[in-house]
């Protein structure tokens, strides 16, 4: 899995990260914080291809998905 960014349905971006160390594989994360398997944050998101993605979410969040 390669990281790389997702839309929640509260309309927020984030950065999903792979994690293999994690029983769902990645956390979602923003520059505060994250969540594991992206429970507790949205009921649902999708993946957003970076050319999609805002660039300045790209500036804010980029830092992990190129991790």
């Amino acid at each position: 899995m390669e990281s790389q960014y997702v839309l929640t349905n509260k309309g927020e971006y984030l950065a999903q990260v792979e994690d293999v160390e994690s029983p769902w594989g990645f956390y979602l994360a923003d520059e505060e914080q994250s969540w594991p398997g992206g429970f507790g944050i949205a009921a649902s998101w999708k993946i957003i291809h970076p050319e999609k993605v805002p660039s300045r979410v790209r500036k804010r969040l980029g830092w992990l998905v190129e991790r």
